[in-house]
């Protein structure tokens, strides 16, 4: 994405944001957040067992995200300073949390919705653009 002279720093630098603020509501406790524990009071017992340990499974992850928010995107961090995450922690919190979403949607709509197809569909999107980019394709 380097040779594009810049093109995605903007890009990046928003999804970086969204993706920090996004992961911590969901994982927050704050009452003002709709969050995991509002979405899984009203499923079965059994499912929310599982949600409850995947959730734990990533807490050091979220632990990450949480500093993140609070000394990056915040609007006034608590505690500025460069922090960073990497790769193999997002790829564990994008895990499980289509693990989580999965059991959600089963657990609502009584239907198999497999929220990891957003991944490949990302992948292959972003994939023909830097294809199109490299062929010199304008639209």
């Amino acid at each position: 994405m380097n040779r594009y002279g810049g093109t995605f720093s903007a890009i990046l630098y928003a999804l970086e944001n969204t993706f920090i603020t996004d992961l911590h509501k969901l994982f927050d406790k704050s009452k003002s957040n709709l969050k995991l524990e509002t979405l899984i009071k009203n499923i079965h017992q059994k499912e929310q067992k599982e949600i409850k340990i995947l959730i734990k499974s990533i807490e050091e992850e979220n632990k990450r995200i949480k500093t993140l928010r609070d000394n990056v995107t915040a609007h006034d961090p608590k505690n500025p300073q460069e922090e960073k995450i990497f790769t193999q922690e997002i790829e564990k919190i994008f895990s499980t949390t289509q693990k989580l979403l999965n059991i959600i949607s089963k657990s609502i709509s009584g239907t198999s919705f497999d929220w990891s197809q957003w991944e490949e569909h990302t992948k292959d999107s972003f994939s023909c653009i830097i294809s199109d980019l490299e062929r010199g394709y304008n639209k």
